[in-house]
């Protein structure tokens, strides 16, 4: 997760911010109290940002296999920017068994296709020509249409092989395939892929669309093309890899009977978004909200910046003098990746409130921000203490109109240059109560801890 980790802290400049302040201010009081406040990245590094299954050909209503010369064809969908963290294009690799086989599979190279080029511009028309013909290298080859392959014994039969990977061959010239017989050793000759399949890729702004048919069947093979699995992106080898054994994830489950169940299995819950925090804003104030009411327009004083750039500079050169406002001031100088954290301090007494905001980055102009009236700093006149993270929520700002998260192109990693974007047609703040299922809890993405320095 390396890679994952320095492309998150490479992010854009327009997510930055100035530096802390951290003045006490407010009425006199008797013994204010000194607060730390540690807002932590708690995301997980997701390997995947989309992922699944497919497993009905399309206008059909039950779960089946591509027959040859059926004119059936999959197909699913899928979301993706030009880039899903900075300088990382994301990739697809999906894989469907070739069922005239013992534990042969069609899928990309191990690496994934890019779905983007060096110019930016989407992968769209017929990508059969990168596609190979795999063998998983845990069932010992025959003839197409031998025992131990799909209709003709039971799933998980078969004579195990303990081998690797392999690359067997593409577009463009015959596979030749070593195969076992009675009589021992010997070879199938396989047609070139693009006699046994066809698959393109459309694409309407960020939703692509996958589609796969069989040709087969005008050639040596007649083979039904199996349900299979996909996922986007941006770690290399991300299913299998060339020249090392199958990885128990369920690549050998649809490359030998294919059944989908152990891949889906396996990479639901490795599948989500990974967003940055940026830098933001906090206050300390006695009542009311001095960053946004919900219900009505931003104010106008920075919280903008914050929500569609991560630069918390505006705000934070004029929140001391926001009505109310007792101190204030900003945190952090640039992203937050899983793992990151950001600390400030600050004076209080009983009867003030402090707020905050930071952007959830892979968005247009969403914030994580306690509710309109902050947090209460004490309980009577024992200050407060621990885990306040259930008083966070996710609020969209209304500043400009939202795109699917973590791959709009108006969104801060993805975005050509600072305040780019459609206004939002609703230019309300309003608290976000339903994501894309793609979005994680705000509890998994975001840790508040506050603790009075006695």
């Amino acid at each position: 997760m390396k890679r994952l980790m320095i492309a998150i802290m490479t992010l854009p400049l327009f997510i930055w911010s100035c530096g802390d302040d951290d003045d006490g201010g407010g009425m006199p009081a008797p013994e204010p109290v000194t607060f730390q406040v540690t807002i932590s990245n708690v995301g997980s590094p997701f390997p995947f940002y989309q992922s699944g299954v497919f497993t009905t050909p399309v206008g059909e209503n039950e779960a089946g296999p591509l027959l040859p010369g059926s004119g059936d064809s999959y197909a699913f969908s899928f979301q993706a920017g030009s880039q899903y963290l900075p300088g990382e294009v994301p990739k697809l690799t999906f894989l469907t068994m070739l069922v005239a086989s013992n534990d042969l599979f069609v899928a990309p190279a191990a690496e994934g296709i890019p779905l983007y080029d060096e110019n930016g511009d989407p992968l769209e028309g017929d990508i059969t020509d990168l596609l190979y013909l795999w063998d998983a290298g845990t069932e010992v080859n025959k003839a197409p249409g031998s025992s131990d392959q799909p209709g003709t014994d039971p799933a998980g039969s078969g004579e195990e092989e303990d081998g690797n990977v392999t690359l067997l061959g593409g577009s463009g010239q015959a596979i030749e395939v070593s195969i076992s017989t009675d009589d021992g050793p010997d070879s199938f000759t396989y047609p070139p892929l693009e006699e046994l399949i066809s698959v393109s890729i459309s694409h309407t702004g960020t939703t692509f669309t996958i589609t796969i048919e069989n040709l087969s069947g005008s050639s040596n093979v007649s083979t039904p093309l199996s349900p299979g699995g996909y996922v986007v992106h941006i770690i290399d080898n991300p299913l299998y890899t060339e020249g090392e054994a199958e990885r128990n994830n369920g690549v050998e489950e649809i490359a030998e009977d294919g059944i989908v169940g152990d891949l889906e299995e396996y990479i639901m819950p490795e599948t989500g978004l990974i967003n940055p925090l940026s830098p933001g804003i906090w206050a300390v104030h006695e009542s009311g909200m001095p960053l946004f009411t919900e219900g009505a327009a931003d104010y106008g004083e920075g919280l903008e910046e914050i929500a569609e750039d991560g630069n918390a500079s505006v705000l934070g050169g004029v929140i001391e003098d926001v009505s109310g406002v007792t101190s204030g001031g900003t945190f952090g100088s640039a992203p937050a990746g899983p793992g990151g954290m950001y600390t400030f301090t600050f004076e209080a007494v009983p009867g003030d409130r402090l707020s905050m905001a930071t952007m959830f980055v892979q968005s247009n102009d969403w914030i994580f921000s306690f509710g309109e009236q902050g947090i209460e700093l004490f309980n009577g006149t024992s200050p407060v203490s621990g885990d306040i993270s259930n008083e966070v929520m996710i609020f969209d700002v209304g500043t400009e109109n939202d795109q699917y998260p973590g791959a709009g192109p108006d969104q801060a990693v993805r975005q050509s240059a600072m305040n780019t974007g459609e206004d939002d047609p609703d230019n309300l703040v309003r608290e976000i109560t339903t994501t894309p299922q793609i979005v994680p809890s705000t509890e998994s993405m975001i840790l508040v801890q506050i603790e009075p320095q006695l």
